[in-house]
């Protein structure tokens, strides 16, 4: 019934069949801005019911309050148009006749709305939507255990007409293209949510959520798949039971649909093998006919305050990632489990200082090296037995590091 336009244009292209130029006036008496009605005038100069004269311009409609009722105002997707023609009064005489044809085109497009009013009909829509988690797209391998997980979907109704959900499906994709589906009584069935309260700026959105935990999916596979590449599939129905509302749905500026989803796991994890690699560009020119380095040593120093150990390794790559040298860390970064109770923050904290001893073959191709893979191999180990077994994260917990370079150089006089 009403639209107020926020981008959009009309391209309006009028035709002129008689000999001497015409004024022609175009109104639109249920489009206004700021309280003044559409109007556009063109001067079109003369032609023939064949080959009309005609004049092409493109308007913007933004910001234009359209009234969609119709002459009568009892209708709907009605467009008012009106069209005024006046000859040029200082133009030769002209015959007219019922075979001229006076007329315009108005192609309307492009058009996105702040507010709409009316029925909006009861189809049914479907689609998907896919997201990636940069984070666990550095996992490589091994595997983690979280105990009793929760995964929410919100649906948000941010429209004032009633809604019918429907979830489809939930995947995600590790690293190592394993796919896992969650599956629950949840998915594949229908329901209402109800339609926002409010209006303009006192807009309330309605919700409704869809858990799923232990004990009615196969949650804790579903996140322990630790998947980067996630997809979501629903379908939605807009007035499931028609139009009970008498025309007068209302979508705002602010009116969404959106599906939120939410994880909540305990502070506690199990990892075994837990394997990130990321990469990094280098480039340390190093010339053996000049002054040049021989040997040196990257020294890590770590305060560990998670209850995993870690065992770092260096790959050194060429520009055609090519490993031209694997550098194993001569220890651990260990436990926070290790270490001893911080007065300050009460925290527990281990600090390890970790070496990666570059000889003199490493370093002669360093010239060679153009990027680093840096691969991190965590576990949650029991500290008496060395076996990995749950672990609770302490709130506050973080991982510092610090990371320097020792060189040797070799003096060429």
């Amino acid at each position: 019934k009403k639209i107020i336009v926020s981008t959009g244009t009309i391209k309006v292209k009028v035709f002129n069949p008689i000999s001497t130029k015409a004024f022609f006036t175009v109104q639109l008496p249920g489009a206004t801005k700021n309280g003044i009605l559409f109007e556009e005038t063109y001067v079109v100069d003369g032609g023939t019911q064949g080959q009309p004269g005609t004049v092409e311009e493109i308007l913007d409609l933004s910001g234009y309050t359209v009234d969609l009722t119709g002459i009568n105002h009892l209708s709907f997707n009605k467009l008012q148009t009106k069209l005024n023609i006046k000859t040029d009064p200082d133009g030769p005489a002209v015959s007219i006749s019922t075979s001229n044809v006076f007329r315009f085109e108005a192609q309307i497009s492009g058009i996105s709305v702040n507010y709409a009013k009316g029925y909006f009909g009861n189809s049914v829509n479907s689609d998907s939507t896919e997201f990636n988690i940069e984070a666990l797209q550095k996992i490589t391998e091994g595997s983690i255990d979280l105990p009793s997980p929760n995964l929410t979907f919100e649906i948000e109704n941010g429209a004032k007409v009633a809604l019918k959900f429907k979830l489809l499906l939930a995947e995600n994709t590790n690293t190592q293209e394993n796919t896992v589906s969650l599956t629950s009584s949840n998915i594949g069935n229908d329901f209402i949510v109800s339609e926002a309260v409010g209006s303009w700026s006192t807009l309330t959105p309605n919700t409704q959520t869809l858990s799923f935990n232990s004990g009615n999916s196969n949650i804790e596979q579903f996140l322990e798949n630790a998947g980067a590449k996630n997809k979501i599939g629903y379908s939605f129905q807009l007035n499931p039971w028609g139009n009970t509302s008498g025309g007068n749905d209302e979508i705002f500026p602010n009116s969404r649909i959106k599906v939120k989803v939410h994880a909540e796991m305990p502070l506690s994890i199990g990892a075994d093998g837990l394997t990130l690699r990321d990469t990094f560009d280098i480039n340390i020119p190093n010339d053996e006919t000049k002054t040049h380095v021989n040997s040196g040593v990257f020294t890590l120093s770590a305060t560990n305050a998670f209850p995993l150990s870690c065992q770092p390794v260096l790959y050194l790559m060429d520009e055609n990632n090519n490993i031209l040298h694997t550098i194993i860390a001569e220890s651990q970064i260990s436990s926070s489990l290790m270490g001893t109770t911080d007065p300050t923050d009460g925290i527990k904290k281990k600090k390890s200082n970790v070496d990666f001893v570059l000889n003199e073959s490493v370093t002669n191709d360093l010239k060679l090296v153009k990027k680093v893979i840096v691969e991190a191999v965590f576990n949650t180990p029991n500290i008496t037995s060395g076996l990995s077994e749950q672990q609770n994260i302490p709130n506050g917990a973080f991982l510092a590091v610090n990371l320097k370079l020792r060189l040797n150089s070799k003096i060429v006089l």
